[in-house]
């Protein structure tokens, strides 16, 4: 049995804030989260396969499967072992190999990667498994006793709050406004010229945290505010021209808004920032100033629960449809429309806070599915920011701009690699 039996554990869960990540799943772009870590030494299998057990037990809802009552998705719990993969690439969750789990774990050399599916956690949920995992490993590896204070461990009263989904609970969001029709975004392959499309490459660049945490508090901004004008002013200064808007997504926590920080579910939602014709010029302190106003006032509670009084009808939509091609066909039509929104995507959860086990950690990495053809994901371990740019097509001219963005703001970084997106795999009867 991969946790324990715990009264109020359901054996067979309703889903809502998970369906559009089921129903927009595809084989080209499977919904996964590739969450990498590189320890300090090579990474042995007994500790491991022995954190992984603790890890499970520690949050049982997440060891589900996916079936289907009446025509509905749901997740049943899956008293199977979690699969520790040998291996530097993905495999197939929700099938056989993964014993139709929606996670899995691997390793190899001095490499720990955790593959969830977007739609079971988000990004902070990914970390809290991550930080529980390498607490267990590090204790296991190296025969110490470590700090643990804000991880969630064995031992833990666990309550409904964790596996309960709030947007499911909520009776009285508030009304979303109507959406005011607003001109398409600049698009970096149509309209920048970038393609053509290709399979997805990682540009990993790495920041000193000191550094660039003095350089966002200069500029009264935050590292994801900072990283998306860094982003925009690389765009407008290579495409001076441009006659669209230039708008980015900054993905935003949800669970504040919805009084649920325990809530193992994928509460993300965007804020957007619009990088104005009237800003081109000004200099960067009043941007970040502008930019900063933009995220206080789309993140205040109202506008939150807005926005996920939104998504809720998106998902229930997609429950009251009869069949599974029908959903996969509304989901199809919605990633046109992302496209319109914004030029690219910055997602940032926030430093990795692994206490402990931090020492023993060199490096991290998240790469996860991508609608736009720019998605930066950041992340902060050991006294280093790292910086993951995805893009979808060829060319590095955006990627060469944003690194003199960088350079022009006397920020130190290094590229350290470039490498293809490998993500797991999600075996789901429509994919």
């Amino acid at each position: 049995m991969t946790g324990p039996e715990l009264d109020g554990l359901p054996e067979e869960v309703a889903l809502l804030t998970e369906v559009r990540q089921l129903y927009a799943t595809t084989r080209a772009n499977p919904r996964v989260i590739r969450l990498a870590v590189r320890m300090r030494d090579m990474v042995d299998e007994r500790p491991l396969r022995r954190a992984v057990n603790c890890a499970m037990q520690r949050y049982p809802y997440l060891c589900v499967e996916l079936a289907q009552r009446d025509g509905q998705p749901v997740f049943l719990r899956n008293r199977r072992e979690v699969v520790v993969f040998h291996a530097p690439s993905p495999h197939t969750l929700a099938s056989a190999e993964s014993n139709f789990h929606l996670l899995s774990f691997s390793w190899w050399d001095n490499w720990i990667w955790v593959d969830v599916f977007h739609g079971l956690t988000d990004g902070t949920g990914a970390y809290e498994l991550a930080r529980t995992l390498l607490w267990y490993y590090c204790e296991a590896r190296y025969g110490v006793r470590l700090e643990g204070e804000r991880i969630r461990l064995l031992g833990d009263v666990l309550s409904p709050a964790e596996w309960e989904d709030p947007v499911l609970k909520m009776h009285d969001l508030p009304e979303p406004r109507k959406a005011v029709p607003q001109e398409a975004a600049f698009d970096l392959m149509d309209d920048g010229g970038l393609g053509p499309r290709e399979a997805a490459r990682v540009f990993a660049v790495a920041i000193p945290e000191a550094e660039f945490m003095r350089f966002n508090i200069a500029h009264d901004g935050s590292p994801a505010t900072m990283v998306s004008l860094l982003l925009c002013r690389a765009i407008d200064h290579t495409w001076p021209s441009r006659t669209k808007p230039l708008r980015v997504l900054l993905c935003a926590n949800q669970r504040p808004a919805l009084g649920a920080p325990r809530a193992r579910h994928n509460l993300v939602g965007m804020v957007t920032l619009e990088y104005k014709d009237r800003m081109r010029g000004w200099p960067i302190e009043r941007q970040s100033t502008i930019f900063r106003g933009m995220t206080l006032a789309q993140t205040l509670e109202g506008t939150v629960l807005e926005g996920v009084a939104r998504q809720k009808q998106v998902a229930e939509r997609l429950l009251a449809m009869t069949s599974d091609a029908e959903r996969t066909a509304f989901c199809a039509s919605l990633e046109p429309l992302g496209r319109q929104t914004a030029t690219a995507t910055v997602s940032y959860v926030g430093k990795a806070n692994f206490q402990g086990s931090e020492p023993y950690i060199r490096d991290m990495r998240l790469t996860t599915g991508q609608t736009m053809p720019l998605l930066v994901e950041i992340s902060a371990v050991n006294g280093v920011f790292k910086l993951d740019l995805m893009q979808t097509f060829t060319s590095d001219a955006l990627v060469r701009a944003f690194l003199r963005e960088l350079e022009h703001e006397g920020i130190t970084y290094d590229l350290q690699d470039v490498r293809p997106v490998q993500l797991s795999a999600a075996e789901f009867p429509w994919v």
